[in-house]
């Protein structure tokens, strides 16, 4: 992440689907395997252009403009 764009590893068995807008990005628990809630919980909303949507920068790596 940097002050431009966000990327995103997408993990099997899941697929990286380009060509969306990312309008919220929650934080996910990987040891309860749900989204993250409470203090370790985090939301980023955003209402990006709709000219802005994801790329597809590695075979499993999204890139979400900011």
């Amino acid at each position: 992440m940097n002050y431009t764009y966000l990327d995103v590893e997408i993990q099997a068995p899941h697929e990286p689907d380009i060509d969306y807008r990312v309008r919220t990005i929650f934080r996910y628990d990987p040891i309860a395997m749900r989204p993250a809630y409470g203090s370790n919980a985090y939301q980023m909303y955003q209402q990006p252009p709709k000219t802005v949507s994801t790329s597809l920068v590695a075979p499993e790596i999204l890139r979400n403009l900011l």
